[in-house]
């Protein structure tokens, strides 16, 4: 059967964008593929989430990625970079919008060589109110993205395109916000390599082809379990709103609660949702390690056992929000829920 892919650059790996993080999930296909061993070869494990205050203090230090490898859930993040895609293709074949396509942030996005004090392998976030940065560096580049709350939300067919006056103007604002201890984001301006902004448009479509033509590629993620799909794009708005403390309850989380969680409690919560994802059917998996947190796909029945703690926090989430409580009281309730769960067996053994 004759595929035909379209592609409207000259070249399919052009030098813009920034990192691509690879998850266990999506480790675990490239393996299917026969591609990871390759992959790996150019990637870092990342080691630890650090989170700073406005002023540049540490206040959390997690080894929530240690946790994930010893669950053999190993994070990867290639060094070189990939395309910063607008999925042009989302808009013009799907036909279906029901106004799913929307955007509430927009996001700096910066790349430079190696920043030597910033480290070479840990990923940190820099809270402050309605933004937030986040950066890892690695030993050949360095990736930050600043994320900003948009005054509005920007719903399809609106667009906003964004010049590299509106880039450098968003860097001078922020440009003595510190990064770290001794790094300020302005020293980290006049060292990128490229930056750009982009309004980060986010949505679950039902529809995502037309006829023979479907939609590929780094923009589009496709899964029949739309549930799942909506959990996740929920999850990460979540996060995004914790660290841009929008809201006094979000501060509340992000100063207050999570700097004593454990560090396996964000291990266990984003095992929960690697753990769920498809693999390719078609393809022999057999021999892709699965350590403490097995796959829900290939779950014995004893591990479906360990997972049954967790799999009630989810639960209790859920019914929380359903009887009215927003997100963030949701999130405080269980997070503290979890706090003291974290030192029964069932659950630290999972």
């Amino acid at each position: 059967m004759l595929y035909v892919l379209l592609e409207r650059r000259s070249s399919v790996a052009p030098a813009e964008g920034a990192s691509i993080a690879i998850y266990p999930h999506g480790g675990r296909i490239l393996h299917q593929l026969g591609a990871l061993t390759e992959v790996k070869k150019h990637s870092i494990t990342p080691d630890r989430w650090c989170a700073r205050l406005p002023s540049g203090k540490s206040f959390v230090n997690n080894g929530v990625f240690r946790v994930l490898e010893k669950k053999n859930m190993p994070i990867s993040r290639p060094q070189a970079s990939s395309r910063w895609r607008r999925s042009e293709a989302h808009w013009r074949l799907s036909f279906r919008y029901d106004k799913a396509i929307k955007a509430d942030w927009k996001c700096l996005v910066v790349t430079t060589g190696p920043i030597p004090e910033l480290g070479d392998k840990d990923l940190t976030v820099v809270h402050n109110k309605d933004y937030s940065h986040m950066y890892t560096v690695t030993p050949t580049h360095g990736f930050f993205f600043v994320f900003f709350r948009l005054k509005s939300t920007w719903t399809y067919p609106q667009r906003l395109r964004y010049t590299a006056q509106d880039a450098a103007d968003l860097a001078e604002e922020i440009a003595n916000d510190p990064v770290s201890d001794t790094v300020v984001f302005g020293e980290v301006w006049k060292q990128r390599i490229r930056a750009a902004v982009v309004n980060l448009e986010e949505g679950v479509l039902e529809h995502w082809y037309h006829g023979r033509i479907t939609l590929a590629g780094d923009s589009v993620h496709k899964d029949e379990r739309l549930a799942r799909m909506k959990h996740i794009k929920q999850f990460s708005g979540d996060v995004t709103n914790v660290q841009a403390w929008h809201g006094p309850l979000a501060k509340f989380l992000s100063t207050w609660l999570i700097p004593v969680l454990p560090d396996r409690a964000f291990g266990d919560q984003l095992g929960r949702i690697i753990r769920g994802a498809p693999k390719l059917d078609f393809v022999d998996a057999s021999d892709f390690p699965s350590g403490r947190m097995s796959w829900k796909d290939e779950a014995t029945k004893s591990s479906k056992g360990e997972c049954k703690a967790q799999a009630s926090v989810s639960t209790a989430a859920s019914l929380l929000r359903q009887r009215g409580f927003s997100w963030l009281s949701a999130a405080a309730t269980l997070l503290v829920v979890l706090y003291a769960a974290s030192f029964y067996p069932v659950i630290a053994q999972a």
